[in-house]
């Protein structure tokens, strides 16, 4: 299947983002209460490294069970900017909800969280449109490295907020 070896490898990195910010969110608990800006940036981190997971399974899952590999893909990518387009708009909002101020922001961060963003839906939207069709698996891809870059953003911004506290 085209770029198994790249699902895979997003798959762990995936993981690895989610377990280190569920432990250091658990480390920290036990040293008293996590704010809720820094809350919300360790459930992006889970949520955002859980759909990467989750995202690269699918085609390897539907391509299993018979269905070509373009169209694996596609449906795949289909998915992916159903849920994932509005869970990336949400977790946008609730992190705007989250901070007490603008400047709370840091504005390489925040840009680079937008234009990761944008990637994916728009690696996603290319997938589903499917134009030229030996592209798709490589759009996929796409949209998983944008998703997963968001997913990077926020736990470095995670890691830096705990830090200076």
């Amino acid at each position: 299947m085209t770029h198994s070896d790249w699902l895979q490898t997003l798959a762990e990195i995936a993981i690895g983002f989610a377990g280190f910010a569920a432990l250091i969110a658990g480390m920290r608990r036990r040293d008293g209460p996590i704010d809720l800006e820094n809350a919300g940036r360790g459930r992006a981190v889970v949520e955002t490294s859980l759909s990467v997971l989750f995202g690269c399974t699918i085609p390897v899952l539907l391509h299993g069970l018979g269905i070509s590999e373009e169209s694996a893909f596609r449906i795949a990518g289909s998915l992916f900017l159903l849920v994932g387009a509005p869970l990336t708009v949400r977790g946008f909002r609730r992190a705007s909800a989250a901070r007490p101020t603008a400047a709370s922001v840091d504005p390489v961060l925040g840009s680079l969280s937008i234009v990761a963003g944008l990637g994916s839906v728009s690696f996603s939207l290319a997938c589903v449109v499917g134009v030229p069709g030996s592209s798709v698996p490589t759009y996929f891809l796409g949209a998983l490295v944008g998703t997963l870059g968001i997913a990077a953003i926020n736990f470095t911004s995670f890691v830096f907020a705990i830090v200076d506290e």
